[in-house]
């Protein structure tokens, strides 16, 4: 796998856990308000069943486990009453920002592979 790298555009191959009884996605947005991704086909299968596809990133933010981690605290994504209102202003931000994805190394797949969130279109 190619190295992403923050503000330049990458093609990856990517894999979607997907759980036929919810209509949701399986990540309730620790990252963001998106679409989740990995590249490691086992963090797929472990959210449900793995969906394969290729993702063109224009404009990610790369960045590793421990400044994700800073992020979800700043943010306060993870736990209590405002998780998704701190998902969306991360969503906001990051787009603000000007970029289209989140990547993450060594978020939730073993060493050597990435989490990608992709923002959506528009952020309410």
């Amino acid at each position: 796998m190619k190295t992403p790298v923050t503000g330049q555009p990458i093609t990856l191959k990517v894999y979607r856990g997907v759980n036929p009884n919810q209509s949701k996605p399986t990540d309730p947005g620790d990252l963001g308000k998106g679409t989740y991704y990995t590249t490691s086909l086992a963090t797929a299968r472990s959210y449900g069943i793995p969906l394969q596809g290729e993702l063109h990133l224009n404009n990610p933010k790369v960045i590793n486990a421990i400044e994700a981690a800073e992020l979800v605290e700043k943010y306060g994504t993870v736990n209590g009453y405002h998780r998704m209102r701190g998902a969306l202003a991360l969503t906001r931000d990051m787009k603000a920002a000007g970029y289209d994805s989140l990547v993450v190394s060594g978020w939730d797949s073993q060493e050597g592979y990435v989490t990608i969130v992709v923002f959506p279109k528009e952020t309410k």
